[in-house]
């Protein structure tokens, strides 16, 4: 069985882009076993839904203020 490693990395060179090498943040658990569903319907209630475009600390930041 072929590494699926080395096939990402075969498969990445008939990529136009370098989208390879763009770092993503880890993966937060901090709200495992919760419902995103939920959280979402409240956050559009309380008016405190993110924006499009705006990053998280962003919208941290006008909690905070």
């Amino acid at each position: 069985m072929p590494c699926v490693w080395v096939k990402a990395w075969e498969g990445s060179q008939a990529m136009a882009s370098e989208k390879l090498f763009d770092v993503q943040r880890p993966v937060g658990h901090r709200m495992k076993d919760s419902s995103s569903w939920l959280r979402l319907m409240r956050q559009k209630k309380d008016g405190t839904y993110p924006q499009p475009g705006a990053s998280a600390r962003e919208e941290a930041r006008k909690r905070a203020a």
